[in-house]
């Protein structure tokens, strides 16, 4: 899908189109999928999680997170852990460690994730359909975006979906006519 530019202060309309069926290549109707437009990771490159646990709420292992009590984050590509994918706000238990408040664990952690913090009112947006094998998606402008600033935009899929349509894309703030 890809995108480069959030224009503030103007609807903005992204779809996901020709979605297919991965064994069979027909056009699906039934996804169930969401984009947030969240901060950029920090300087150090990526959130990543270095653990989750196997009970619920479940609990993130992330060094130094910098996240805040009440933060809401998107998080994929969790191995195997598939209660931890989505969106949710966190509740901090120290520096290295949170817990994803209303997530059911369902299995256990094996590796990698990563999450990005949410731009307040831009998390967990659904897609609906508008034909077969095609969604869409309006984000607001006005949600206090800086212009020239880089966001992401997290795009994910939930159940039968879950871990197999991730896509994550950087995107720049502007003005319309800069």
């Amino acid at each position: 899908m890809s995108i480069d530019t959030i224009l503030i202060g103007n609807a903005n309309t992204y779809s996901l189109v020709d979605f297919r069926d991965a064994v069979t290549g027909a056009l699906e109707s039934d996804v169930v999928a969401f984009a947030s437009l969240c901060e950029p990771p920090p300087a150090n490159g990526a959130w990543l999680v270095e653990g989750a646990s196997a009970v619920s709420p479940i609990e993130i292992t992330s060094t130094a997170h910098g996240l805040s009590d009440g933060d809401t984050i998107t998080i994929i590509n969790v191995g195997d852990q598939r209660g931890a994918h989505g969106t949710f706000v966190v509740a901090v238990v120290d520096a290295n460690h949170f817990t994803l408040t209303g997530s059911t664990s369902v299995a256990a952690w094996t590796e990698g994730g990563q999450f990005y913090r949410c731009i307040q009112d831009c998390a967990g947006l659904p897609f609906s359909l508008t034909g077969s094998g095609q969604y869409s998606l309006t984000i607001e402008g006005n949600v206090g975006l800086i212009a020239k600033q880089q966001y992401m935009f997290v795009v994910y899929c939930t159940g039968a979906y879950r871990d197999l349509y991730n896509e994550v894309d950087r995107v720049t703030a502007q003005v319309r006519g800069s």
